[in-house]
């Protein structure tokens, strides 16, 4: 009896997972023919389920119209220090042709078991894919090379000023600073690839000690000597 009762549940067993099987076949194939977008794509948080390519590239195309409304996609600054970062100075543009093929790509651009997982994925949790943006890496970089000249400036060390009176005025060291350019290029980098524009970027300068401080100096008080001569 337990062995008759073992085979009967798999049998049963089996044909759940036959019919389960056939049913993910179904689907699979009833999707790979309807022209649509899978359930659960977004792009940007925009959302994209149900639309055909062609909808979605128009969805997205809106959008992306919308981000790069203003001219001035970047705004660096430093203090009272700004340098703006305009769409043209760096080649911006939004590709919402490819953006659409790579979302109806979803359950679509794989094998069977590879696109029914993918499938139901984003059935499941969603799947939110980025715009494809490009820009000219070389021009931004310049960008930020303009912010550096007018930000950065060389550390002074502290030094002595002799008084009338003989006295001796220690006048105190300076910090410097600099901006890493490519660090800071490349925060820009991931603000313009998010369209998360337009942005206001509060940059962070890195910081460069003097090699003589006004503490090093404290022990100079007055003008010991003086010496001076002449000659024709």
């Amino acid at each position: 009896m337990p062995a008759q009762r073992y085979h009967s549940f798999l049998l049963f067993f089996t044909l759940i997972v036959l019919f389960s099987a056939i049913s993910l076949f179904s689907a699979e194939l009833a999707f790979l023919h309807n022209g649509r977008i899978a359930y659960g794509v977004t792009c940007a948080g925009i959302p994209l389920n149900g639309l055909s390519q062609a909808e979605a590239e128009k969805k997205i195309a809106a959008f992306g119209e919308k981000k790069l409304a203003n001219p001035q996609v970047l705004l660096l600054s430093y203090a009272q220090i700004q340098q703006p970062v305009n769409r043209q100075d760096i080649d911006l543009a939004i590709y919402a042709a490819d953006t659409a093929k790579k979302a109806y790509g979803i359950g679509r651009d794989s094998h069977f078991a590879a696109n029914a997982i993918s499938l139901l994925q984003s059935f499941a949790f969603g799947k939110d894919i980025s715009i494809t943006v490009s820009f000219d890496h070389k021009k931004l970089q310049q960008r930020y090379a303009e912010m550096a000249k007018k930000l950065d400036l060389p550390s002074q060390d502290a030094f002595c000023v002799k008084n009338p009176d003989q006295s001796v005025q220690i006048v105190p060291e300076k910090e410097g600073r600099a901006l890493p350019i490519d660090k800071a290029t490349a925060e820009g980098e991931k603000i313009l690839l998010a369209l998360d524009l337009p942005k206001q970027i509060f940059l962070q300068p890195e910081t460069s000690q003097p090699a003589r401080t006004k503490k090093d100096l404290q022990s100079i008080n007055t003008v010991l000597s003086t010496f001076s001569t002449s000659f024709d």
